[in-house]
């Protein structure tokens, strides 16, 4: 059976223009295909929210699954499509929906998917209703077709039932997000599937960024013995034609790359397809010397070209020569114009502004604050120029122990490293270095400093505190943790209460890249 593997790049919401995707994939490949496999919800894109049972998308999905049913029947051909998409029913005066798979031949069919998640960022289970029945479809030649939704294939219940009714291929279509997987782990977890079927199995996963929520792709098939049937493809759109009678090859095959290849991938899938998709051609950055305003950087350059990229430099007497210097290389090195300006005699007139107006020094902390403050003005004025989007440096530990300014570092459009521990932004970093050095080997190996005040460090052992800071912001118990802890104890209080204290401040962040299965502002809540 000759089965075309669509693993397309959908637009969540936008029924028109995943329909005409969905039907040029088909006029394209209908000759040479069987059995053409669309994702999860590829109709509709995901993730919806909730927008999931809303009458009018459903109502344009209904309407482009007839017209497929058509095109595939004028084709004159035994083609079958299997794509994702909310249908309808009605019972009585109510309407349920479900997030099918639609079966498109002669004639139409579906099969609801069972496993309803309600967690992170799928809360399907809120709007949709289960399934209640596990179908097979016929193929050609008298075979059968049997089709898994996502979180189906978790069950084991629902895959020895599939099994019994013998299918001759098993199709699984998915929206499975990016959370840190490599290649190889999720084929291993594929393979438990197959191995639980026993028969040909098709993994179809949606590809794409959406709202800093990255699907990686990955779709991939296996025979009946196992055996890889082609090699997944991550982090882009792809094509695959595959024949469910070819051999395979063994898993030892499989190509697997590094972790932080991947990373990287995914990372510049999700900024590329963020900008895209909210129709902006330009990122503003501000740019400090630092480690995490060079990845941001270099990020940006693999995104956009660099005439569209605002890449600013904004000192005061507190930064050092080094800074500037670091800061020249690493735009030198990525080809990137610099802008340069001081804010000293903005950050004078604010000084002023308190002596004379508010009658008290500006001082402490709230100098520091507004130096940041200035800053993020500046950035969100050029970003008004250009139409732009504004980066946000912010990592992960540092949103967690509230380590940034409200209105000042806090603020952007988009938040590319603020699902990676700070240990994993230094690790990146040298990653990116591997074969030519576009980040500066001396802001890697630096000391981290925010730069606000004289002679000032970040007053964090990042290396001994970052995997701790994580785990107190997913609810660690400090005794507990203090078992393991190299630190002191009174230290590991004074994170725990940093992490309590700097919660409301998620709140108000910008969306943050998913790079993990949990993510500040994606799909997980915290409490005040």
């Amino acid at each position: 059976m000759k089965v075309t593997l669509a693993q397309i790049n959908t637009h969540a919401g936008d029924v028109e223009k995943n329909l005409q995707k969905i039907k040029n994939t088909i006029s394209q490949y209908a000759s040479q295909s069987d059995l053409i496999v669309f994702p999860e919800m590829a109709l509709c894109g995901a993730p919806l929210y909730d927008f999931q049972n809303q009458l009018a998308l459903v109502l344009q999905q209904e309407k482009g699954i007839k017209e497929i049913h058509h095109m595939v029947n004028a084709l004159g051909k035994n083609l079958m499509v299997v794509l994702g998409a909310i249908q309808r029913e009605e019972k009585g005066n109510q309407s349920s929906y479900y997030n099918s798979a639609v079966v498109i031949g002669k004639d139409i069919s579906s099969y609801h998917k069972q496993q309803l998640p309600n967690q992170g960022i799928k809360n399907e289970a809120r709007y949709l209703s289960s399934g209640a029945e596990m179908k097979v479809f016929p193929l050609p030649q008298g075979k059968k077709l049997g089709v898994l939704i996502g979180e189906d294939a978790n069950s084991p219940e629902l895959l020895a039932q599939l099994k019994d009714q013998n299918p001759d291929l098993v199709v699984r279509i998915n929206s499975a997000p990016f959370e840190g997987e490599s290649s190889g782990q999720r084929i291993q977890k594929l393979q438990a599937i197959q191995k639980a079927l026993r028969s040909n199995f098709i993994e179809l996963n949606q590809v794409g960024g959406e709202g800093g929520i990255i699907f990686d792709g990955g779709s991939t098939a296996f025979t009946t013995e196992g055996k890889l049937l082609h090699q997944p493809t991550r982090f882009k759109e792809a094509i695959d034609l595959i024949d469910t009678e070819t051999f395979g090859s063994d898993f030892s095959s499989l190509e697997t790359p590094a972790y932080y290849d991947e990373l990287l991938s995914a990372m510049q899938l999700g900024l590329k397809d963020y900008l895209e998709k909210n129709k902006i051609s330009d990122l503003v950055i501000g740019v400090s010397g630092g480690i995490d305003s060079a990845i941001d950087l270099y990020l940006a350059a693999q995104a956009v070209s660099p005439e569209h990229i605002h890449a600013i430099y904004m000192p005061t007497a507190f930064n050092s020569p080094l800074s500037l210097e670091l800061s020249q290389k690493l735009a030198e090195n990525l080809g990137i114009s610099l802008q340069i300006g001081t804010i000293q005699p903005l950050l004078e007139e604010y000084e002023t502004f308190a002596d004379k107006v508010l009658n008290r020094p500006l001082e402490g902390v709230s100098h520091e604050n507004i130096q940041a403050r200035i800053r993020g003005n500046i950035l969100m004025n050029i970003a008004n120029d250009y139409r732009a989007l504004v980066l946000n440096n912010s990592n992960k530990t540092e949103l967690a122990l509230g380590y940034g300014t409200l209105y000042g570092d806090l603020i952007g459009g988009l938040c590319p490293l603020g699902d990676l521990k700070k240990t994993t932004v230094y690790a990146l970093a040298k990653h990116i270095n591997k074969e030519k050095e576009w980040i500066p080997q001396g802001i890697i190996e630096r000391k981290a400093s925010a730069e606000l005040r004289e002679g000032q460090v970040d007053p964090f052992d990042y290396e001994r505190d970052a995997d701790v800071v994580d785990a107190l912001l997913w609810g660690g118990d400090p005794q507990t943790l203090a078992e393991t802890y190299p630190g002191d104890s009174d230290h590991l209080s004074e994170l725990a209460q940093r992490v309590k204290r700097a919660r409301f401040k998620a709140k108000q962040l910008p969306p943050v890249l998913k790079l993990t299965p949990q993510t500040i502002g994606q799909g997980t809540q915290l409490p005040y």
